[in-house]
């Protein structure tokens, strides 16, 4: 992992070298697993969800502020996506909710 930050507001960015695009959805799976695992912890009273988007920066083809953008679109994809399925981005959910 090269850099972790915030981007605006509630969103953070991960920026990673790695030649394996499959690592991005591992590492969003990961993100995911281990909020739930600090939710039931903690057993937190409220509901905590995120969405995620990634990007494959193409070097000598594509600038920075691109691939971010596309980034940016793809977790918007995301949430749209995940709510109009019916599928929720819900990672927790106290009991009795």
């Amino acid at each position: 992992m090269l850099f972790v930050g915030r981007y605006g507001g509630d969103e953070f960015i991960l920026i990673v070298r790695d030649d394996d695009s499959s690592v991005c959805n591992e590492l969003i799976e990961a993100a995911r697993k281990r909020i739930t695992a600090a939710c039931d912890a903690q057993d937190t009273p409220y509901l905590l969800s995120i969405s995620a988007g990634c990007d494959e920066l193409a070097v000598g083809l594509d600038s920075f502020r691109a691939c971010v953008h596309r980034a940016d679109s793809n977790m918007y994809l995301d949430k749209n996506q995940r709510k109009k399925s019916g599928e929720t981005t819900l990672l927790h959910r106290p009991a009795g909710r």
